[in-house]
């Protein structure tokens, strides 16, 4: 499973309502192999936890962007939203831990 993390930015002074990840939920298509969303605030940005079971990290990437932008041109609760950012967070670790 792959975690890709979609950077949303808001309308001046609107919030994300609570049921964003279930409207995300409902615009992806089945071959995009979207498993869960989950919404956390980051600043003054929210950012959609999207978790793929694509084969590939690249492929839940370009879902990730597909269904993105999708639901950003849906009529509803992120109409007017801009997306400003999307990939996966790859992190460094150090060595050591493969040691353990």
């Amino acid at each position: 499973m792959y975690l890709v993390h979609a950077r949303l930015r808001a309308p001046t002074g609107q919030q994300l309502p609570s049921h964003t990840a279930g409207f995300v939920c409902c615009q992806a298509r089945d071959a995009e192999c979207l498993e869960h969303v989950s919404v956390h605030e980051s600043g003054d940005d929210w950012v959609l936890g999207l978790f793929f079971t694509t084969p590939t990290l690249a492929e839940a990437e370009r879902n990730a962007s597909r269904l993105c932008v999708r639901a950003l041109q849906a009529p509803g609760p992120l109409r007017g939203w801009e997306l400003i950012g999307s990939g996966a967070a790859l992190i460094d670790a150090p060595w050591d831990v493969w040691d353990s």
